[in-house]
């Protein structure tokens, strides 16, 4: 990981909004590329990381959990690139906005949907460098 990647990765995130956050990859200290840990198994754990959990499950929207898992086993795979996953990620939520949209037709539920998407997606793009991070050091050999 980049040095600055650490704990005051939130403050770093606010005094630099505006940052590209597509700089966020998993570096071996030697330089040299990464390859993947063949011992290593995904486990995913759902919408959330650390002590933060949202269980959709209890809220019957399974298909967002799928997304959720989806992402953290994308991030789990060694030299995946964290902005791909966080893509797949935003496009995994929509689709899943689309279709619900599609089974319960009420024209006010595809925006609440679509806004809580993006808000999701841009979490991760904004918070997610250390998991991703963590992630890639399990997936990894150096």
């Amino acid at each position: 990981m980049t040095e600055r990647i650490g704990k005051s990765y939130l403050s770093h995130i606010i005094q630099n909004r505006d940052m590209d956050f597509r700089e966020c990859e998993f570096l071996c200290p030697n330089k040299r590329k990464p390859r993947s840990n063949p011992a290593h198994i995904s486990i995913p754990n759902g919408c959330g990381s650390y002590d933060f959990r949202i269980d959709f499950d209890k809220l019957k929207m399974h298909d967002i959990t799928k997304c959720c898992n989806e992402h953290d086993n994308c991030y789990a795979t060694c030299n995946q690139k964290k902005i791909d996953c966080d893509n797949i990620f935003k496009k995994c939520l929509l689709n899943f906005c689309n279709e619900k949209k599609k089974q319960i037709r009420i024209d006010l539920l595809e925006p609440a949907c679509t806004e809580v998407a993006n808000f999701m997606y841009e979490v991760v793009r904004m918070l997610g460098c250390p998991v991703y991070g963590s992630s890639q050091k399990n997936a990894c050999l150096c």
